[in-house]
């Protein structure tokens, strides 16, 4: 059994992470489970509206992109063409049109930023930071060559918080390729299963184990990424350079905006059984509409702001902890705890970060209790003369309280990769695959609890710095430019709907546990008024902003102590 040495802090952290999981955690069945059979049903949905589409009357199927209108096009209105396409768009026609393709390679580090752009919004700018942190340990000591420039390009990242400033930020060709492919691979996928999760709870009012029958609308063409993987199969384009090159290798811009079919191939691959239960229940599902591009902008960037965390705070492999030189400048640079990474954020954008971190927690948790009930020797399959893929202790190591807990506390700071994975692996029966996967990279805790040093009342009262500029708005009542009333003005810049709402068009900085588990749980600072106003949730929102008006930190804090 591995011995721990737990200090006070330690105890505290894992008692009140363990209560907060226990209540949070109510029983929600198979919640990989669910989220992915949904995603591959909407998968299918759109795989058959999009061949459908794309096919005559009498059965046989008409030309994706017509050559003699746009391939015809004169090359600078082919080039203003590409310029409209967010990166799954573009994706789409040069993989499908060779002369597009062509098109694309004479500018392809414009067009690919622009894609990106039109893709993740003000979420660029994360994605910068994040991958110019991960740059850093790639140095061996902060006197490497290069190292200094590194860390300057970091922060100049990191300090353009405000969306306005991306512009200012110069990347180079490779980031930009570095950061589509990520976007494209895992954290645009990742985005999905959230956006499931919340609407879901959104939608019912209740968690997401509590509504059956329940789906997504079909997502609109524009940006569309469900069940993209299998709708332009590489061997349909044997002229394309991007996909057959000479040396049978695909080139560098083409794959940084695939979204790959290994990746996503859980997305379409459904059963029959499936597909005929949903279309003699489709009368009776409820539709909810797919995420509008300002509601998937505000996913992206919590997801990469919680995976620049993990990357800075979470546990860490043997190479980056060769690499210590990278967390003694983060402590010469205050980066102490995870509440200063955040200290340039708006207070909305705190819970953002919140919801998706919660989404993280509970499917983590949930993946070790059915790792556990499936290594435990009393497993029915064990009789069958089962033998796990994992080491014999493994079980020991998850039978214990404390240990299973600091696991669990450091497994989940492995960034937005590992998660999606984890979903991608993760299924009802707790296969070999996915015992292996998890069992094989968990870690044990690190030196970040987003909950407890974020998000807790403890944290925000006593680690509260009155000099950030939300702090002087708050502590002024300033009013703010979008009080949330006007459905037309809702911008991924501005204060969303919800926040509005609940502080009744003036700064308030008060979040995470100050607030009502249940705004987290829905996501409610995700949603435009489009999809909030006149709905049960609008109600009990504006019943919230009563309350709320007149509550202080102080107040939270005696209460709590």
């Amino acid at each position: 059994m591995l011995s721990l040495e737990l200090d006070d802090l330690y105890i505290f952290r894992f008692a009140r992470s363990l209560h907060f999981l226990t209540w949070a955690a109510r029983p929600r069945p198979h919640l990989f489970h669910r989220i992915l059979a949904d995603i591959r049903l909407a998968g299918n949905n759109i795989t058959a509206h999009k061949m459908a589409n794309l096919s005559h009357g009498d059965g046989t199927m008409a030309s994706p992109v017509p050559a003699t209108s746009l391939e015809q096009l004169p090359p600078e209105i082919r080039r203003q063409v590409l310029f409209n396409f967010d990166l799954d768009d573009l994706k789409a026609i040069i993989f499908s049109s060779p002369v597009f393709y062509q098109q694309y390679c004479l500018d392809r580090q414009a067009i690919l930023r622009n894609s990106l752009d039109l893709s993740i919004g003000s979420a660029a700018i994360s994605a910068c930071a994040l991958l110019r942190f991960e740059a850093l340990r790639q140095f061996p000591s902060r006197s490497a060559p290069g190292a200094t420039e590194a860390v300057d390009a970091f922060l100049r990242a990191h300090n353009a918080n405000d969306a306005r400033l991306y512009s200012a930020v110069q990347l180079t060709h490779a980031e930009v390729v570095s950061i589509a492919a990520h976007f494209s691979k895992v954290v645009e996928p990742v985005g999905d299963a959230f956006a499931f999760w919340a609407l879901g709870n959104l939608e019912s009012g209740k968690c997401r184990s509590e509504y059956e029958h329940l789906t997504l609308a079909t997502k609109p063409a524009h940006g569309q990424s469900l069940g993209d993987a299998d709708n332009l199969p590489h061997e349909e384009h044997p002229n394309d350079p991007a996909i057959h090159s000479p040396q049978g290798e695909q080139s560098e811009d083409p794959s940084a905006i695939s979204t790959g079919a290994q990746e996503n191939s859980n997305y379409s691959d459904s059963e029959d059984d499936t597909t005929e239960d949903s279309s003699s229940d489709s009368s009776s599902e409820a539709e909810i509409a797919w995420p509008t591009r300002v509601e998937r902008i505000r996913i992206f960037r919590a997801l990469y702001r919680v995976d620049l965390c993990c990357r800075m705070f979470g546990a860490k492999n043997e190479a980056e902890e060769a690499n210590s030189w990278v967390d003694g400048w983060m402590v010469e640079q205050e980066f102490t705890n995870t509440c200063k990474v955040f200290d340039g954020l708006e207070t909305w954008e705190l819970e953002e970060v919140r919801s998706v971190n919660l989404f993280v927690t509970l499917t983590y948790n949930e993946a070790f209790e059915k790792m556990t009930t499936a290594l435990d020797p009393t497993n029915p399959r064990y009789a069958d003369g089962y033998e796990p893929p994992v080491s014999p202790d493994t079980f020991e190591k998850l039978d214990d309280m404390v240990n299973l807990g600091s696991l669990e506390l450091g497994t989940r700071t492995l960034g937005v990769t590992h998660f999606w994975d984890l979903l991608r692996k993760g299924d009802a029966e707790a296969s070999d695959e996915f015992v292996q996967m998890l069992s094989g990279t968990m870690r044990h805790g690190a030196a970040m609890e987003m909950e407890e040093d974020v998000f807790s009342i403890q944290a925000q009262y006593t680690v509260r710095d009155e000099s950030l500029k939300r702090s002087q708005k708050a502590t002024a009542r300033e009013k703010m430019p979008f009080s949330g009333e006007d459905g037309r003005k809702d911008d991924e810049a501005l204060a969303p709907y919800a926040w509005g709402v609940l502080c009744k068009g003036r700064y308030r900085d008060l979040f995470g546990d100050c607030l009502p588990f249940w705004w987290a749980e829905r996501a409610l600072v995700i949603w435009e008024a489009s999809r909030l106003v006149g709905s049960m949730t609008d109600n009990d929102l504006r019943t919230a902003a009563d309350g709320f008006e007149s509550v202080t930190i102080q107040d939270r804090w005696d209460w709590y102590n």
